[in-house]
């Protein structure tokens, strides 16, 4: 073995390089936020938008999901921010690619094969988990009342 130095800097570049799994046994990590993303109007996520809390704030609008091919793995959290019947929408490029499970204060219910889900009672905390599996978005509804399929 040599006795070659290498500087901070070399060092930092190669730890920020390694692309490796950390095994955590049990530890926990602090100071570790989520990223989080305030829509108000009529507008579309993003793959870059892909595991942020999307608060959605102001009168009721469409938000669109992106196309569903080549989005496997793209999840986000959508809450409701207001009461409005906020309306959740498939790319207008795909073709009845959303499927849904949606509990409510009265039923659980599900849907497939449809391209908006509406909450018809929109209550501040209402909110979808959305999840692509590279065909459908998946879509699993926490509202005060039943989200409509459409």
């Amino acid at each position: 073995m040599g006795t070659k130095r290498v500087g901070l800097a070399r060092t930092q570049k190669l730890i920020e390089n390694l692309k490796r799994e950390l095994t955590m046994q049990g530890s926990s990590l602090a100071g570790v936020e989520r990223v989080c993303k305030t829509v108000s109007s009529v507008g579309a996520l993003t793959t870059a938008d892909s595991g942020k809390i999307i608060t959605l704030s102001g009168t009721a609008f469409t938000l669109s999901l992106p196309a569903v091919s080549g989005t496997e793995g793209v999840h986000y959290w959508i809450v409701a921010g207001a009461a409005a019947n906020y309306i959740l929408a498939e790319n207008s490029g795909d073709d009845n690619v959303l499927t849904m499970v949606s509990v409510n204060a009265s039923a659980t219910e599900r849907d497939h094969a449809f391209s908006n889900a509406t909450l018809s009672a929109g209550a501040i905390g209402d909110r979808f988990h959305v999840y692509s599996n590279g065909t459908n978005w998946v879509i699993t509804a926490f509202a005060n009342a039943a989200v409509a399929a459409a």
